[in-house]
């Protein structure tokens, strides 16, 4: 009894760790774009919050305050898109895994 308890523990172990695994390759190659400012600045990011590259419309860049403010509402947008599949992506690989209990958030959500 306790060897079937152990061997089901291991199971479980491994499906999470290939779970999370999966996921954080996923994760690396998945990209969104962040815009602001009427897609004067686009932020495009991975989804484990790298920034990729960047495009921004020269003419933004003479206002100051302007520009900052654009640069930080794509910074948010990219973020909170990324969130967003992050939480679909670990939803959908926690769906997937055997012997995990329903409610259980993963690690990377």
């Amino acid at each position: 009894m306790i060897k079937n308890l152990l061997q089901q523990a291991k199971s479980v172990q491994d499906s999470v760790q290939s779970g999370i695994q999966s996921v954080q390759n996923n994760l690396d190659v998945l990209q969104v774009e962040g815009k602001a400012g009427n897609d004067a600045i686009k932020i495009t990011m991975n989804c484990s919050y790298k920034a990729i590259k960047t495009d921004i419309d020269p003419a933004i860049i003479g206002d100051k305050e302007k520009f900052e403010a654009a640069l930080i509402e794509a910074i948010n947008d990219a973020t909170s898109q990324c969130m967003k599949k992050r939480e679909e992506i670990a939803t959908s690989v926690a769906k997937g895994l055997v012997g995990l209990p329903p409610g259980v958030k993963l690690p990377f959500a």
